[in-house]
């Protein structure tokens, strides 16, 4: 059986420039026709999505007006463990790169003109991910369950061996 890609609900879409918000959207759009794109060009804009929530990825530019994408990114790891964030910038380097991976950034794009089609594929593998993370907790948790309840059935036949 072949499972359906995963569809983000909604995405935030982190940039000051709006000709980037507008071609960030537009390749998301494409992929994601059903997905509410909200476009955050300014910090009150992101702290109202944040304190709103309900999205499921981020896509942030790394050089903002008010901020960082390090930040932005910090934030929602801190806030939002389960949601995953792409940095998709032209302004980073290898060592903002290497951080941002440091701190759970799921993908980092290079924005250039023929890279904007590996939003959509960035998307969905930082949502595939956190799927998977998800079903992994809750077979750790099933599992431990199932431990437990064997070691107490396992002691109570110890005292009836003893019997």
């Amino acid at each position: 059986m072949e499972s359906q890609p995963m569809q983000p609900r909604q995405v935030l879409v982190v940039d000051d420039n709006p000709d980037d918000r507008a071609l960030v959207a537009r390749a998301l759009r494409a992929e994601f026709p059903q997905a509410a794109l909200r476009e955050i060009a300014d910090a009150a804009a992101l702290e109202q999505a944040f304190a709103e929530g309900g999205f499921d990825a981020v896509v942030t530019d790394y050089q903002l007006l008010w901020s960082t994408g390090l930040q932005v990114l910090r934030t929602v790891r801190q806030r939002f463990p389960d949601v995953p964030v792409v940095m998709f910038t032209n302004t980073g380097s290898e060592e903002v790169c290497a951080a941002a991976m440091r701190e759970g950034l799921h993908d980092y794009i290079v924005k250039k003109a023929h890279h904007f089609v590996l939003l959509p594929a960035a998307v969905r593998s930082g949502l595939a991910v956190v799927e998977a993370r998800r079903s992994v907790r809750a077979n750790a948790r099933a599992l431990q369950a199932a431990l437990a309840a064997g070691k107490s059935a396992g002691s109570g036949a110890e005292r009836a061996d003893r019997r």
